[in-house]
């Protein structure tokens, strides 16, 4: 909140005279808001407490969507712009300039967002869960797995408290956290908000979503956070207040290199990553456990890329305790018939890894969602499907696909800023922290709520 600067000295008689008119000032103001909180009692609040509320809530969400119109306008702005622009390194240059100018914006809009829902949370908020002892491991009573969040609250400062506390009201055990450098002082404040709520992180450790050029830099880093926050890590140890089994016990090594939306897909030079990280790693820490990105489509890159880990390493099986699948359906239901392209493709990936002698590994999904965008039918779904996808998504997995070990659903918080863009609509609360009915649908699953 800004402040006003601090006024000049005045001379008594003025301030008497001003402390007055204020006076008068802020009966008048009274007397109208008396007025609009007993009408507004009568009409709509059951009791005199909600009244009070409710101007102020009105208030907060108003500045809010007003920041968000402003921001939309910019976007588009910048959108509109930047398609007349024919050079490349223009285009780059606007959109370095453009982010500079909307970080602030985008800060604002946040904290309004978040002054809106604490504004209203006695009206549209969820209660937390009864308090479980620290450190007890949330594997939810509808489905017999790990339930967590893709959640991306690292460096977030004094926000990830309040956004980590809405996560534990969902009843999730775990957050999945993206990292791209060796542990900082961020990193330990995240690790430490997540632990005082009985949350444990799953990290996801890569850079830039390429495979990178440096394996050994890279190994670098994996050792580090194996080492540091691993089971019986340097963090444990400097931290004894906290509860130690809320270490993390899996690191996921990379992004989904078995596509091409990031770069080449070179199942040969991962596998050679593997070969120069994992053990690395587990000297680091011999109780980390690590999990490689799989997929199985019916054709292309995906179909083959478990084979083409194997035929480029035959001792695969050695390097890895799991692995990480993302299987997006797009606005499709999980249990769509016929939909090889869609959820069920996690059957495949099984067959393909039993098939190496991979069966007993941990299958772990990390990345699974529905994206509630208004303006791309398509890809998108309405928020009252998307729940009711996460719910059928739980009695899947809990009645036919037994073999899976954990869920993350994507993604915890969605900007909502451009309609047509699905990744900005995944989140499970809006920008503003509000609920979907999706945030809902995972405490039934958890057995929060």
């Amino acid at each position: 909140m800004l402040k006003s600067p601090p006024s000049a000295p005045q001379p008594a008689a003025a301030l008497l005279g001003f402390g007055s008119l204020a006076l008068a000032a802020l009966l008048v103001v009274l007397l109208f808001s008396l007025g609009d909180a007993r009408a507004e009692a009568r009409a709509d609040e059951p009791s005199a407490a909600a009244a009070k509320k409710q101007p102020r809530a009105a208030a907060a969400c108003r500045r809010y969507q007003r920041a968000k119109r402003r921001l939309g306008r910019v976007e588009r702005s910048f959108k509109a712009r930047a398609a007349r622009t024919r050079s490349h390194a223009r285009r780059t240059e606007l959109r370095r300039a453009h982010r500079a100018r909307t970080a602030r914006r985008l800060a604002r809009l946040r904290r309004l967002g978040r002054g809106c829902a604490r504004a209203r949370r006695n009206d549209r908020g969820a209660r937390r869960p009864s308090p479980r002892a620290p450190g007890q491991e949330v594997i939810s009573r509808a489905t017999g797995v790990r339930w967590g969040l893709h959640a991306n609250r690292w460096g977030r400062g004094n926000e990830g408290p309040f956004e980590l506390d809405s996560m534990r009201a969902m009843g999730v055990g775990w957050i999945r956290e993206e990292f791209d450098s060796v542990p900082d002082a961020e990193t330990d404040t995240l690790y430490l908000n997540a632990a005082q709520r009985g949350l444990r992180i799953l990290p996801l450790l890569q850079k830039s979503n390429v495979v990178p050029a440096d394996f050994d830099e890279y190994a670098n880093v994996v050792a580090a956070f194996a080492r540091r926050f691993g089971p019986g890590g340097d963090f444990w140890a400097a931290h004894p207040e906290l509860d130690g089994s809320l270490a993390s016990t899996h690191f996921e090594i990379y992004n989904e290199p078995y596509g091409d939306w990031y770069g080449p897909v070179e199942p040969a030079r991962f596998a050679a990553l593997l070969r120069a990280v994992v053990p690395r790693a587990r000297q680091a820490n011999p109780q980390a456990k690590f999990l490689i990105p799989v997929d199985r489509t019916p054709d292309g890159e995906r179909h083959t890329w478990i084979d083409d880990l194997y035929r480029a390493e035959p001792g695969l099986n050695g390097l890895f305790d799991g692995v990480a699948m993302h299987p997006y359906s797009g606005n499709r239901a999980p249990d769509q018939p016929n939909d090889p392209w869609g959820f069920a493709r996690i059957a495949e990936a099984r067959k393909a890894l039993q098939g190496h002698g991979a069966g007993d590994k941990a299958f772990w999904i990390t990345e699974v969602g529905w994206s509630t965008c208004p303006g791309d039918p398509e890809w998108c779904v309405s928020e009252a499907q998307q729940a009711a996808n996460m719910e059928r998504l739980a009695e899947l997995v809990r009645t036919r696909y037994t073999f899976v070990d954990a869920v993350f659903y994507y993604h915890f918080i969605g900007f909502e800023r451009e309609p047509t863009d699905t990744e900005d609509f995944y989140g499970i609360v809006h920008a503003d922290f509000s609920p979907k009915p999706a945030f809902h649908a995972l405490r039934r699953i958890t057995g929060a709520g």
